[in-house]
């Protein structure tokens, strides 16, 4: 390394005195200092390029000669006809065999925090020869690897839009700012990997040429690209990167590559006092409202929610479970009163009573607690409070479900967690049971003529003839109600459903929009969207959001895959994939898939409240897509319109300050849904940790950008070698369904 730089600083300074190769000599100053600056460093792989560079210059015939005998004197391996430098920035940074010299520098005008690694490649046989007995002031003649390389170049480059959202490139490009080298090195390196990137930087600082050397700059490049440099990361060289919406380089904040995700809006996170502060004020606000407004109030995970409604009193506060209902119930801070729930005890009732509202036979459920209830204490105990509920008033705890269909007095109401689900429910139903019910009463055939004369996979709303027949009902009420004692469907639900589609399976998926209710109601959710929101309840809504808060623990994402059911079930390699990255931590998965990880604790689905993994490091597998028709009903039931463009695309989009490719449709209505649905479930899974207190990380496989997360992306050989790794069965009690039985749940 020490004849390197003296060998490198007499080729560049030859009036320097020859004798100073010596070993034992050092250089001294002139008889008249000029100028001084003792803190100032020489960069070695800079010093390698520039000798490169007056060589040729110099010796414009003989210089590609001249630098292959310099590198042989040192003992430098050769790329492309330049020594073989390296330049890994800090995320790059690697363990490198011991025959190669590697140093840290800074980089960029501003030096506090940017670094690179930079790696000079000394032929592994230079110890062997220096070992042999040389003359003092010789030097091992080193036969180096004349390595070839060529990089991918990227076709089809927007330079129109590299001049709107690259300031440093508009700039030097107008003139109205000077480029240092190391920002011109920077942008430089980034546009070399482009088809005619070159011929751009060059123009555009040809068009001021009185600013820079345009011979040197033109050595430069061709460097760049003999070295294979990669493009330079924005933070490292841009001084207008505090100021400029910028992804990780100039060319993905161009270009939107596959399987990247680009941030082009940092994520500005307030502290986590601060967001408590504001939530308490926007929960009395609530509180404060005299009127039949909702009030949706969006805020983290963890953040304190729970702890807003404990002391409240004349409220009825509904939770999403049953366990959760109970878990709070223990927190209360005032007298209150509990929605029951039937013991386990009762298995058979409960699973019998299950069965009769899956198919939507209320009367058949009513009249079976009814007859239990003359011969089971706890079922008349339940039915009595039940009753009392419906007129009660003071504190009541109920669940979300149990909120759509009983009345109590209290003007008041606070839902803890998002309800869209429950106010929206898909279902389906087969059409046999349809059928099989037009054949027993007069009139209600007209449905299932309106059925059969539509297409499949057309979204269709409930028309007037079709209400008129279900008008029939009352008068056919016993007729009715025994026909639903032959059927397995929910198809009284289905009756009053707003849109409906039929399935290829002679299935039929509808959507029930439920009303919550005209009092006031506040809710409190980490997942809550606007638009959603506003559809529902129109100028009702009041919508809040406390915006994003500093978190203790940290989201890493691996965004090049989607992980999904399709891709698992299609591709082991993904499965093996996703078992190596995330190794015997705690998972949260698809209850398809759970049986494949050591340590599956929750499955997407049943996620909310649940906090028994507070703290730990945990990860999440897979984007809980749900069957595109019910994208189709959700969007309909919200908008009142029938939606038909369902093709659902690989394209890419923008997602809250994030750009990232996506399988989505093109109608953004329908996206909105849909990413809506996605993210709920992630961003529930992911709060199972509770990051924002606790100092632990989520790993989380999906392709789906969750705001906040450090992304990690892997190459092809990484990939490969995770995905070929072998793992013994897990051996879990625990069955996977069948993909069939799977299919058709999905479906459903």
């Amino acid at each position: 390394m020490r004849n390197l730089v003296q060998l490198a600083l007499m080729k560049l300074l030859p009036e320097a005195d020859k004798a100073c190769k010596d070993l034992s000599r050092m250089f001294y100053g002139g008889k008249e200092v000029i100028f001084h600056d003792y803190g100032a460093t020489i960069d070695v792989a800079r010093l390698l390029l520039s000798l490169c560079e007056y060589l040729t210059v110099s010796d414009n015939k003989n210089y590609a000669t001249s630098i292959k005998r310099f590198c042989q004197r040192i003992g430098l391996d050769m790329l492309n006809g330049l020594p073989y430098i390296e330049i890994l920035s800090d995320e790059e940074s690697k363990e490198i065999p011991p025959e190669l010299y590697k140093y840290n520098r800074k980089v960029g005008v501003s030096l506090q925090n940017a670094e690179e690694q930079v790696v000079l490649h000394f032929n592994e046989n230079l110890t062997e020869l220096k070992a042999k007995s040389m003359g003092e002031g010789k030097f091992a003649k080193v036969d180096i690897n004349a390595n070839e390389q060529s990089r991918n170049i990227i076709k089809h480059f927007d330079f129109a839009k590299l001049s709107e959202r690259c300031r440093l490139y508009a700039e030097i490009r107008s003139g109205d700012y000077w480029g240092f080298y190391p920002e011109l090195f920077g942008l430089a390196t980034n546009l070399m990997t482009v088809e005619g990137g070159k011929t751009k930087f060059m123009n555009a600082i040809g068009a001021h040429p009185n600013y820079y050397d345009l011979r040197k700059w033109e050595y430069t490049m061709t460097s760049i690209k003999k070295l294979g440099y990669l493009p330079s990361n924005c933070n490292n060289f841009c001084p207008f990167k505090d100021d400029c919406e910028h992804s990780k380089n100039v060319i993905e904040t161009v270009k939107l590559i596959r399987g990247r995700v680009n941030i082009v809006e940092p994520l500005k996170a307030m502290s986590l006092e601060e967001a408590e502060q504001k939530l308490k004020e926007a929960f009395e606000k609530a509180l404060a409202s005299q009127d039949n407004k909702v009030f949706v109030i969006k805020a983290p995970t963890g953040i304190g929610k729970t702890e807003l409604y404990l002391t409240l009193e004349n409220t009825t506060i509904a939770l999403p479970r049953h366990d959760l209902k109970d878990e709070v119930a223990k927190r209360m801070k005032v007298e209150h009163k509990v929605i029951p729930k039937l013991s386990e005890s009762n298995e058979n009732f409960i699973e019998e009573l299950g069965k009769l509202y899956a198919k939507g036979d209320y009367w058949g459920a009513s009249e079976l607690k009814n007859r239990v209830a003359q011969y089971d204490d706890e079922v008349a105990e339940y039915l009595k409070t039940i009753e009392l509920f419906k007129n009660a008033k003071g504190t009541l705890l109920t669940t979300h479900e149990r909120l759509m269909f009983t009345d109590d007095n209290n003007t008041q109401v606070v839902v803890d967690e998002d309800v869209i689900s429950t106010m929206l429910k898909v279902t389906t139903v087969d059409i046999k049971d349809i059928a099989e019910i037009a054949n027993k009463i007069v009139g209600f055939e007209k449905v299932i003529e309106i059925i059969r004369s539509k297409k499949v996979g057309v979204l269709n709303s409930v028309d007037l003839e079709f209400r008129w027949n279900m008008s029939l009902l009352p008068e056919e009420k016993a007729e009715f109600l025994k026909s639903l004692k032959t059927i397995n469907s929910n198809v009284v639900d289905f009756l009053s459903c707003c849109y409906w589609m039929k399935n290829p399976n002679e299935t039929i998926s509808y959507i029930v929009k439920r009303e919550m209710g005209r009092r006031k109601t506040i809710i409190l959710s980490a997942t809550a969207n606007k638009f959603i929101y506003e559809k529902l309840f129109g100028d009702r809504l009041v919508f809040i959001d406390i915006g994003a808060v500093e978190t203790k623990g940290k989201i890493v994402q691996y965004p090049q895959s989607s992980f999904s059911r399709y891709q698992i079930e299609h591709g082991k390699e993904r499965l093996n994939l996703a078992k190596s990255i995330v190794g015997d931590q705690p998972v949260i998965t698809f209850k398809r898939y759970a049986c494949e990880f050591k340590n599956c604790i929750a499955k997407y689905g049943a996620l909310t409240g649940t906090d028994e993994y507070a703290g730990q490091d945990m990860a999440i597998v897979g984007t809980p897509h749900i069957n595109a028709n019910a994208y189709l009903l959700y969007a309909a039931a919200l908008c009142g319109e029938e939606f038909t463009n369902a093709e659902m695309r690989y394209i890419p989009i923008k997602h809250k300050g994030m750009e990232f490719y996506f399988n989505t449709f093109e109608n953004e209505v329908l996206r909105e849904v849909q990413l809506f649905l996605i993210e709920a479930e992630l961003i529930q899974a992911i709060g199972r940790a509770r990051i924002l207190r606790k100092d632990c990380t989520v790993t989380v496989l999906s392709n789906l950008a969750i705001p906040g997360a450090k992304f990690v992306y892997l190459d092809k050989s990484q990939i490969k070698e995770l995905s070929e790794a072998s793992f013994e069965e897990v051996g879990k009690e625990e069955i996977c369904e069948s993909p069939k039985k799977h299919e058709r749940k999905q479906l459903n």
